[in-house]
C-alpha cells in the first residue's frame, strides 16, 4: 500500500477497528515506513490511555481543572507571591497534572514535552519523530504553579527567569529509568518548557 492510502486508515488501525486484512496491510507498512509509523505513535499517544493507572493524561488534566473550577476564585490568583507560589506546586492538583504528562509522554515514546505559553492558555505539545501533537489546552491561571512545579522537579528556582535555565528530572517507570532534561526559558507571554526524554 502507498503512504497515501496508508494514512487514510492509521486512525482506524490505531482504534481496532479495521478488518483482519486490511488491518495486516496497515501494520506491515507501518512497520516499515518511518513516516508513518511516527504517525501512528502520536496517534497513539493522543488517543490511547496508559495501561496504569487507567486514565490519560488529557482525562486526569480534564478532572483536575473541573476540580479547580469548583473550588474558590483563589485558585484564579496571580502568581506573584512567591511563598503562595511555593506552596501551589506542592498541592495535588498542581502534582496530579504534572506526573499525568510526563507519564503520557514516556507511554507515548515521545522524545519531548514542551509547554507553550500563549496569550490566554497554555499549549502542551508532545514531540514523536519529526511530528507535533497538541495534547491539551490549559488555562492561563495554571501556568504558573505547573511550570513551577517543573523548576522544582528539575531543581530550579521557581521564580520567573530573565534567562534561560536548565536542570534534571530523574523517572523510574516499570523497570526503565529515564532522564528528563528540562530547560526553562522566556517567551512573549510567560515561560516555555522543554522537557527531552531519555533513557537511561
Amino acid at each position: 500500500m502507498e503512504c497515501d492510502k496508508v494514512r487514510r486508515y492509521i486512525s482506524g488501525y490505531v482504534a481496532g477497528v479495521l478488518e483482519e486484512g486490511l488491518k495486516s496491510a496497515v501494520a506491515a507498512h507501518v512497520e516499515r515506513c518511518e513516516e508513518c509509523g511516527q504517525i501512528a505513535r502520536v496517534e497513539r499517544l493522543l488517543t490511547s490511555p496508559p495501561a496504569e493507572p487507567p486514565s490519560s493524561a488529557r482525562h486526569i488534566i480534564a478532572l483536575t481543572l473541573r476540580d479547580l473550577e469548583a473550588g474558590a476564585e483563589a485558585a484564579k490568583k496571580v502568581w506573584s507571591d512567591l511563598n503562595a507560589l511555593q506552596a501551589a506546586t506542592e498541592e495535588a492538583p498542581i502534582i496530579k497534572i504534572a506526573h499525568a504528562l510526563i507519564e503520557q509522554a514516556i507511554r507515548g515514546g515521545a522524545a519531548a514535552l514542551r509547554l507553550l505559553p500563549r496569550e490566554d492558555s497554555v499549549s502542551v505539545v508532545y514531540e514523536v519523530g519529526a511530528h507535533e501533537a497538541e495534547l491539551a489546552v490549559i488555562p492561563k491561571y495554571i501556568e504558573a504553579p505547573l511550570i513551577a512545579r517543573f523548576k522544582k522537579m528539575a531543581g530550579l528556582d521557581i521564580a520567573p527567569v530573565r534567562e534561560s535555565c536548565s536542570g534534571e528530572i530523574a523517572v523510574r517507570m516499570g523497570r526503565k529509568d529515564y532522564r528528563l532534561l528540562v530547560r526553562v526559558s522566556p517567551a512573549e507571554f510567560g515561560e516555555e518548557v522543554d522537557v527531552r526524554i531519555a533513557l537511561e
